[in-house]
């Protein structure tokens, strides 16, 4: 058995099929199911009768409870093809104990190993015809000089030996008396071919030969590795969340899917859940669930005390509670407009202290919240956002973070201020190089952008209507990057801060596509034919002096124009996050 942690090594196959015999090696509940085509099972046995190199199996010893299942027998088609792999649920103990490991990486290429020389797929060595074949007294070394290949039919005229047949033969160390019978015989007969006695001879002085060479390969061990992974909690989730194989990854939600299989089927509750509340639980979403049930038991929500502590019992007492509060938690951002859409927030785990704060209003209900209790929420909100609170780095953990904002927003939610603490790891800086180094859709970004919507309702350029933030909506560059480009030159100061959040405002996807190179006047005189209203429109993305940029007076002084926007969206964050700050830093002095 596979015992020497952190340490690559070789293996035979025999080996590791009799540990998936014994049930010393299975699979987690939560890999993928056996996907390999059978042509892909007798290409796997041409590299080994080839001696060619098959790759590492990664194997672990769970240091947590785990759900695993069987390698699938069932047949490829027909009656059993669609019967449950058989799941067992296996205690910490049971790992160690018995020396059980769990397949992380290779569950292709083993089972397809399995099924072949277990006889539950049927592949076939093809042996050559008798002219190519070697004589009776001719010394070999490679399969390839007796057999043509592999295949996982049989057709008439040729002579096939199935691979479980003779690794049977070579693992129960049968007799040539019994080989004779039971596999040669057979064979021939299902070839319908009229051979001589010396023929006959020799057909089974090669299939000897093969049997040989062939239990030779099954017992190599220079065909196969195996690397057994030491690893805590963190590193066995991370594993699997950077593991891409055929563009199906495997996450930390699977692993507790699994953990929890034996009292609570998590993917039956995903899919209720979702109908019942109209709702879609992405794997994002879904580990903050988890991650706040493992804080109402714990008081924790890192990885390593969800896997310790948290099991299925949790879920039964929580999972409802939780998906309710989830429902009024977005519903409740959107009709207040604290953010643009779902998809704007850049860190789903921010929604834990938000929920915490519902469950401890009356009835649950957000309408129940004061005026104080909202501005100090908003506050919390939009200042972890523009701090990127939830973004590790100088915040710190993320993991404290959301422990200790579900005790900060709760202490909220009792009519307790803000705390001095908390206040002081609110930091705003709002200079122009600041603001013109904010470039994409992070936090920040996030943030500024959700402000303008929640305080001007940001319009439609076109129509004047308000933008429907559900439909495709994109960040448009107001001076578009291929005019700033060609007009300023690719290596300009112009070109460097082109992509700035200054130069960046949210319209509809459409309309953007029809921008694309024109100078600002020309396609703005272009939407003043369909939009009178223009002006108002631009006014609440916070544009500065609209009149004049349709009249082409910016066309060639783009940094006057990001400088004049700085200072509109200077106003409207300290009207929304430096007044607020102050006014509860005051009262905690």
């Amino acid at each position: 058995m596979y015992n020497d942690y952190n340490k690559s090594e070789y293996a035979s196959i025999e080996g590791i099929i009799k540990t998936i015999e014994n049930g010393k090696l299975i699979l987690p509940e939560f890999q993928r199911k056996f996907t390999w085509n059978i042509e892909q099972s007798v290409d796997l046995f041409d590299s080994l009768a080839r001696g060619i190199f098959i790759g590492s199996l990664i194997m672990a010893r769970p240091k947590f409870d785990l759900t695993c299942r069987s390698f699938d027998t069932n047949p490829r088609k027909g009656p059993g093809s669609r019967k449950k792999i058989l799941e067992h649920f296996y205690r910490e103990r049971d790992f160690e104990i018995k020396e059980i490991n769990v397949l992380l990486d290779g569950q292709q290429r083993i089972t397809s190993l399995y099924r072949a020389l277990k006889g539950f797929d049927k592949v076939y060595f093809v042996l050559k015809e008798e002219a190519s074949l070697p004589g009776l007294d001719e010394d070999i070394e490679s399969i390839e000089q007796i057999i043509d290949g592999f295949s996982s039919e049989k057709q008439e005229g040729k002579v096939y030996f199935s691979v479980d047949d003779i690794y049977k033969s070579s693992m129960d160390d049968w007799r040539e008396k019994k080989i004779k019978k039971e596999i040669f015989e057979p064979a021939l007969a299902d070839s319908s071919l009229q051979l001589t006695e010396d023929l006959i001879e020799l057909y089974f002085e090669s299939l000897l030969k093969l049997r040989r060479l062939f239990s030779r390969i099954v017992s190599n061990n220079t065909l196969l590795s195996v690397f057994l992974l030491d690893m805590d909690l963190e590193k066995f989730c991370m594993f699997f969340e950077r593991s891409n194989s055929k563009g199906i990854s495997l996450n930390f939600i699977d692993i507790i899917t699994a953990k929890i299989y034996v009292g609570f089927k998590l993917k039956k509750e995903i899919e209720e859940a979702e109908e019942k509340h109209n709702i879609k639980l992405d794997n994002p979403t879904l580990e903050s669930f988890v991650r706040y049930i493992s804080y109402l038991k714990t008081g924790k929500v890192d990885r390593k005390s969800i896997l310790t502590s948290v099991d299925h019992v949790d879920f039964k007492v929580h999972w409802n509670n939780v998906c309710d509060l989830y429902a009024k938690t977005i519903s409740f951002l959107k009709s207040q407009k604290l953010i643009i859409g779902l998809n704007w927030l850049p860190y789903k785990s921010m929604l834990i202290p938000i929920m915490h704060f519902l469950s401890y209003l009356p009835s649950k209900d957000f309408s129940q919240r004061s005026e104080q209790q909202d501005n100090m929420l908003k506050l919390w909100f939009w200042g972890s956002l523009y701090n990127n609170r939830y973004g590790g780095g100088t915040a710190g953990s993320t993991n404290i973070v959301i422990a200790e904002d579900c005790d900060i927003l709760e202490n909220v939610s009792l009519n307790e201020t803000l705390s001095k603490e908390f206040l002081k790891k609110l930091k705003f800086n709002f200079t122009f190089d600041d603001l013109l180094y904010i470039t994409s859709r992070g936090a920040k970004f996030n943030c500024i952008m959700s402000l303008m919507n929640y305080s001007s309702n940001l319009k439609d350029w076109v129509n004047n209507g308000d933008i429907n933030m559900e439909e495709k909506i994109e960040v448009h560059h107001i001076f578009p990057v291929n005019y700033i480009e060609t007009k300023f030159g690719e290596e300009s100061t112009e070109s460097e801060y082109m992509d700035s959040i200054l130069n960046k405002v949210i319209i509809d996807k459409i309309t953007n596509i029809k921008f694309k190179d024109k100078a600002p006047s020309k396609y703005l005189n272009e939407i003043l034919n369909k939009n009178t209203s223009i002006v108002s429109s631009m006014d609440t993305h916070l544009i500065p002096n609209v009149t004049e940029l349709i009249n082409g007076d910016y066309d060639n002084d783009f940094m006057r124009f990001l400088k004049e926007r700085y200072n509109l969206i200077i106003k409207l964050l300290e009207t929304h996050l430096v007044n607020s700050y102050k006014e509860f830093a005051k009262k905690e002095d």
